[in-house]
């Protein structure tokens, strides 16, 4: 685990201490090994919040009695907040996929009801698909805003990410300390402005830029190697962020090379370290 990030504001907050995960991608082929290792680094942990911030699985045919116990551990530490990402609402048509079209991403529609369904029956677990959870004793409203198919299937278009986050029936109370769980941070840094009312924006979905440890200083702190978009060297794939209107994080992901984005390559994820994200949100006095 890497070095806790702490954001201040000066808005009244109780302190809070927060897990990144997203990414995990769970599926058939998943290690279950990887759930015991991200346990044993929250145990050591002071945690409030526990953020999925996306990809929490990759396909429908999976073991939920797996799923749901993973869970029901989480929740355990603290709170547990998931949003959505495109491959917990999407999949790829794998009919149509090949090692030769691995940068064309043929989406179809998949079910996600049975995730919702293991949610309902955890008691400290929130889903938020384009909603808000509000922790009034502390000042913090968390909220998780879900992509469409459209989006993702039209190359993560910008006019269309504005036309849905302008769409997006949340109101905010400026009051509150507003955290943002959106899966991809493709246009959230093209576009800042749209997201002024939050004060933390929180992503995933980028992989880290497929940077190893052992080769970041290579990097510039949020270029990468390739983004999931299978663009070269690209900006805002990791770590701590800023913009004139919020402060943000891009957090690397469980999973680096997932099984049904990267078939062929899945293979070697197990060569990267399976670290989760670790915040902290201060009050400061004026």
């Amino acid at each position: 685990m890497k070095n806790k990030e702490v954001f201040l504001t000066t808005k009244n907050i109780n302190n809070k201490n927060i897990v990144l995960l997203s990414d995990i991608h769970y599926s058939n082929t998943f290690n279950i090994k990887i759930f015991d290792k991200i346990i044993n680094q929250i145990k050591k942990l002071s945690v409030d919040y526990i953020f999925i911030i996306g990809d929490l699985i990759d396909n429908t045919n999976i073991n939920y009695d797996v799923l749901y116990s993973f869970l029901s551990d989480l929740e355990k530490y603290g709170k547990v907040f998931i949003g959505l990402g495109n491959h917990d609402i999407y999949k790829y048509n794998n009919i149509k996929r090949s090692l030769f079209n691995l940068g064309k991403n043929i989406w179809i529609r998949s079910n996600h009801s049975k995730l919702l369904n293991i949610v309902d029956k955890l008691d400290n677990t929130y889903l938020l698909d384009n909603d808000s959870y509000v922790d009034k004793e502390s000042n913090i409203c968390i909220t998780g805003i879900s992509m469409s198919f459209e989006y993702y299937a039209n190359d993560e278009n910008t006019d269309i990410f504005k036309k849905e986050i302008n769409n997006v029936n949340i109101k905010l109370n400026s009051k509150y300390y507003n955290i943002l769980l959106i899966h991809s941070p493709y246009n959230v840094y093209k576009v800042p402005d749209i997201l002024k009312d939050y004060d933390l924006v929180l992503s995933g979905h980028m992989h880290g830029g497929l940077v190893h440890p052992l080769f970041s200083k290579l990097f510039k702190k949020n270029k990468g190697l390739i983004s999931s978009r299978k663009e070269l060297f690209p900006n805002y794939v990791r770590g701590r962020t800023k913009t004139d209107y919020f402060d943000g994080y891009i957090y690397e992901g469980i999973t680096k090379l997932s099984e049904s984005s990267t078939k062929f390559l899945h293979f070697f994820d197990r060569l990267f370290p399976k670290n989760i994200g670790y915040i902290e949100i201060n009050k400061i006095d004026t």
